[in-house]
């Protein structure tokens, strides 16, 4: 997973032209999103035929159906002109306002994953919604994730900016008015609505922006921007854990909430 992430950004700049590249990096995140919208139901339907190790098994087959399909389907790409290595991946946080992005994709994907992993809590004990209500709000989450990253290209080809920061603040306020209404079920629906939506936009917004800033040197940028995700989703998922321990449910959602 972490080298598809990191691919993502410069295949995008390699395969697509320079105009092109918000709407080839959605149509990339897109498949993402599809794909966490129905994997985990299809699974579930399937392993009552064929058992979990026969899920193994498809995933296993369509792992391989896809490697020999890219063999056919995709261009011959160029291998990177500079070496890639651990050294040359630090490196790229010393160019003019690496560090700062790097930091706010950190803050963002603490905030993000810190309530994503305790939000099915959130949804039973403070908003009040049975079992069969908080898969059809995480199916709504999921289908509006999926919508924003479809969009995201069309908002970033007018501004860059607003991509980068409308998602957080928006995130931000639906969260807020989840709390300050008591969970009730139309408001944490239509926050979980714009949540979803925001939570595509935002992986889109920034591999645009590496492709930009650092389109020159995107494969170690890329590197940097995905080690820097996965490690902000871990610290994210232990510190709502830690906060949900001694805070409650809605402890997670405070951290997010300060953190967008």
């Amino acid at each position: 997973m972490g080298g598809f992430w990191a691919m993502s950004a410069s295949l995008a700049i390699k395969l697509a032209a320079p105009a092109d590249i918000p709407r080839a990096l959605s149509i990339i995140f897109g498949g993402v999103s599809v794909s966490l919208v129905i994997a985990a139901p299809a699974g579930s339907f399937l392993e009552a035929f064929i058992g979990w190790r026969g899920v193994f098994e498809l995933a296993a087959i369509l792992g391989m159906v896809c490697m020999i399909w890219q063999m056919f389907a995709l261009p011959s790409l160029p291998a990177p002109r500079n070496h890639a290595s651990v050294i040359a991946v630090i490196s790229v946080m010393r160019r003019n306002g690496v560090a700062t992005a790097m930091f706010t994709i950190l803050l963002v994907f603490v905030a993000q994953m810190g309530m994503l992993t305790y939000i099915r809590p959130l949804l039973e004990t403070f908003a009040g919604f049975p079992v069969s209500g908080i898969s059809t709000v995480l199916l709504i989450f999921g289908v509006a994730n999926f919508i924003g990253t479809s969009i995201s290209g069309l908002i970033l080809r007018k501004s860059l900016r607003a991509g980068l920061a409308i998602p957080p603040l928006v995130t931000a306020l639906s969260m807020s008015a989840l709390l300050l209404t008591g969970g009730q079920h139309g408001v944490t629906i239509l926050a979980m609505t714009l949540w979803g939506m925001s939570c595509g936009i935002v992986p889109v917004a920034w591999s645009t922006w590496i492709t930009r800033r650092l389109g020159d040197d995107a494969e170690n940028a890329g590197s940097l921007q995905v080690a820097v995700m996965q490690g902000a989703n871990t610290v994210g998922a232990a510190v709502g854990g830690f906060i949900f321990d001694h805070s409650g449910v809605t402890g997670p959602l405070f951290l997010g909430i300060g953190l967008m």
